[in-house]
Order: structure tokens, then C-alpha cells, then sequence
């Protein structure tokens, strides 16, 4: 956990503030807490803190209402707004990073607020790689909100049922990637649900949770094709884990044509291996092309099919005349193919040099800095992210 962030907790009933206070001083949060938003509001400005924490009902505006108010003094403030019913969209249209249930389990909020602390100190874009995954969480327990919230700080788009019937709706109109679903339910118990939606939608990615005495039909279910099963109260990082690890068997590596002047030959041939040891499929004409092959062709190639193009640019080549300078023309045509908002040109300065003309445009990343290759990593994963899944069609 970042040492030393600080929560605000702004909650009027006294038991739960003082009961979710105790909760995080154990976890070695610094917590200040207050019963109303306009105290609230004034300890925004004097303690500063990383994360703020509300009950949707407050005096004398609401917990949401706060919140936004909040936000415009510290946009940088994670949101977290306590609720009766999570189902309410106002608070997200609002800005709020999660909704959690007030009956909030202690070791989904801890990976709740974990995880959001995590994000911020990762470079921007790498929290989200996995924005547009959708998953469906079917349980009868409360605890399902308290799931989705957390998965939601993970990056995904969620939804919840509380029974197999209503996940079966839920999947038609969800549409998810991955369903989480209990075993002990009412009306459609979670192996009958399994039976059903795994037939209809088989690729889907199930997984199934359960309580004590349904280990049994967990087991049978991953012998029907889930992917694994996880015991209350779920382990978050062997189950954090494991959703990763399935989506990274589902999506192939991220494919980055490295294009070059000659003369960086050297310089870019490190930045290759490094991108191959964090599984992207880089592009370097010296080693893809063999002999007999026509480079030209091989190169135009390559450039259509990758997913982005990172353009490495150095004070020579930059007024250097050549094919690096096809390559880029090439580039830009292919760009002019993909949605505005896509990340497929990055420029790259290896050194302090100008941006060509034709670049401007774009935001560039300085390699050379410290912290420049985790930038453009982060530029990657969000790239990633854009990108359907292999059974996604």
C-alpha cells in the first residue's frame, strides 16, 4: 500500500463512520472524518487527501453533491460514494470513481481503495488496459456490488444479477466477456446457469465463487469448460491475477512497427528487446526481414498490420533524407484510416530534437528521459485496450 495516504471520510451516521475510521487507521490510512459536506468540503483544502469516502445521504447536500463539488477543488481526488442501492447511475455520471454498498465487506474495500492508489501511481493509461472487458457478476449476496466496485477500479465495465434468470437476461443484453457467478442461489442455482449460458454463449469466459459446501459443483463446473473457481472470501490478488492472465491467453501481443533512420540502428535495436520483454510484438526491419525478401513490399507490409507505429526520431534523421522518410509518409496514409481518437503514430525522441512538421500534431514521448519508456508503455496498453478480443469479432 502507498504509505501514508490520506482518506477523508465525510459520513453523518456515527457507528458506520467511526467503524470504517477504525478500519482503515488499521490498514495505515492518515483519516480525518467529518459529518457533513461543507466540513467536508473545508478539508479538502486543508488535509489534501488521496481518496474521499461519503454516504450518499448528507446534509446539507448530498453525498453525490459533494462529491462533485470536491472534485472541482482536487480533480485529481478518488471518489467513493456509500449507498443503500447501487443500481442509482447519478453518482457515475458525476465523476464518481466507485459506488459501494454500505454493507461493503472489509477486504473488498481495502482492494477497492488498493487498487485506486495503485493506478495513480502507475503511469497514465496502463490502470485502464483492459477498459472496454465487460463483466457480468451473478450472486444473490450483496457482496456482488461490492465485487463489481472493485472490479470496476480495475478498469472494467460491469453489471451485476442476483439470480441465474437474471443472468441469462443479462447476458443477452450486457453482452460480456467474462461472467462471475455464485453456486447457492435462488431460482437457477449457479451450475444450472453455467449449463445454460456456457452452451448458448461458449465464448464467454466463466468463473465461478462460492461458500463452504459447494466446492463439489464449483469443481464440476471447470470440468465443463469455467475457467477456474475461488472461495469466499475471494483471495484478490490470486483472483485479480487470474482474470489478467485469461484475458492476456485471449488477446494476442500488441504489434509496434519501429520506424528508424539507419543511423539509430543501435539505440533502437535496445528499445526492440525491451518492448519484446514486455510483450509487444515490436517490428524491426533487421530482424523480421530475410533474404530474398522484398524489403520494400515487407515493409509497407508490416506497417499496415500493426496496431501502431512508433516513429524514433534523433536529431539526424529528423533532416535526414531517405526511406525513413517513406516510412513515415506510409504511416500517415494508414493513419488516415483510423478513428480520430486511435493511438497509432507515436513520435518518439530518442534525443532532444524537433518534431517534423508532419508530426506536430501528435504528443510525442522523450525516451531519453527517466521516465519516457513508461510513458510510451502506457501509450501501448491503451492502444491494447481498444483492441477486441480474439473471439470478439
Amino acid at each position: 500500500m502507498p504509505k501514508h495516504a490520506k482518506v477523508l471520510i465525510v459520513i453523518d451516521d456515527e457507528e458506520i463512520r467511526l467503524a470504517i475510521e477504525g478500519l482503515l487507521d488499521g490498514w495505515d490510512y492518515q483519516t480525518e472524518s467529518v459529518i457533513d459536506g461543507i466540513e467536508g468540503l473545508q478539508n479538502v483544502r486543508s488535509f489534501k487527501p488521496d481518496i474521499i469516502l461519503a454516504t450518499r445521504v448528507l446534509h446539507p447536500f448530498d453525498g453525490v453533491e459533494f462529491l462533485q463539488k470536491a472534485q472541482r477543488e482536487d480533480p485529481s481526488v478518488g471518489l467513493f460514494v456509500l449507498e443503500e442501492l447501487v443500481s442509482d447511475a447519478k453518482s457515475v455520471k458525476l465523476g464518481v470513481v466507485n459506488r459501494l454498498p454500505l454493507g461493503v465487506k472489509p477486504e473488498i474495500l481495502r482492494a477497492t481503495l488498493q487498487a485506486f492508489l495503485d493506478g495513480r501511481h502507475r503511469p497514465s493509461g496502463v490502470f485502464l488496459s483492459y477498459s472496454s472487458i465487460r463483466i457480468l457478476t451473478v450472486d444473490d449476496d450483496d457482496s456482488r456490488h461490492g465485487l463489481a466496485a472493485l472490479l470496476s477500479t480495475w478498469g472494467y465495465e460491469t453489471e451485476t444479477a442476483q439470480d441465474g434468470i437474471e443472468g441469462l437476461e443479462k447476458i443477452k443484453s450486457f453482452k460480456p466477456d467474462i461472467v462471475i457467478t455464485d453456486i447457492r442461489m435462488p431460482r437457477m442455482d449457479g451450475l444450472q446457469f453455467f449449463k445454460r449460458a456456457h452452451a448458448k454463449y461458449p465464448t464467454i469466459g466463466f468463473f465461478v465463487w462460492t461458500g463452504y459446501g459447494t466446492i463439489e459443483q464449483a469443481v464440476e463446473a471447470v470440468k465443463l469448460g469455467a475457467i477456474d473457481y475461488y472461495s469466499k472470501p475471494v483471495d484478490v490478488s490470486r483472483f485479480k491475477a487470474g482474470l489478467q492472465a485469461y484475458l492476456d491467453s485471449r488477446r494476442p501481443p500488441l504489434r509496434a512497427f519501429l520506424c528508424h533512420s539507419s543511423g539509430d540502428k543501435a539505440t533502437v535495436r535496445k528499445l526492440y528487446r525491451r518492448l519484446h520483454r514486455d510483450r509487444i510484438d515490436a517490428w524491426l526491419d533487421n530482424k523480421r526481414l530475410v533474404p530474398g525478401q522484398k524489403w520494400d513490399a515487407e515493409i509497407r507490409k508490416a506497417i499496415c498490420t500493426s496496431d501502431v507505429v512508433i516513429v524514433c526520431l534523433s536529431r539526424a534523421s529528423v533532416n535526414k533524407e531517405g526511406y525513413v522518410q517513406k516510412e513515415i509518409k506510409m504511416a500517415l496514409d494508414f493513419a488516415e484510416e483510423k478513428p480520430d481518437e486511435a493511438i497509432f503514430l507515436i513520435p518518439a525522441k530518442l534525443e532532444e530534437c524537433q518534431i517534423p512538421d508532419r508530426l506536430r500534431g501528435l504528443q510525442w514521448v522523450n525516451l531519453f528521459e527517466p521516465k519516457g519508456y513508461a510513458q510510451l508503455l502506457a501509450a501501448l496498453h491503451k492502444r491494447a485496450g481498444t483492441i477486441p478480443l480474439k473471439f470478439l469479432g
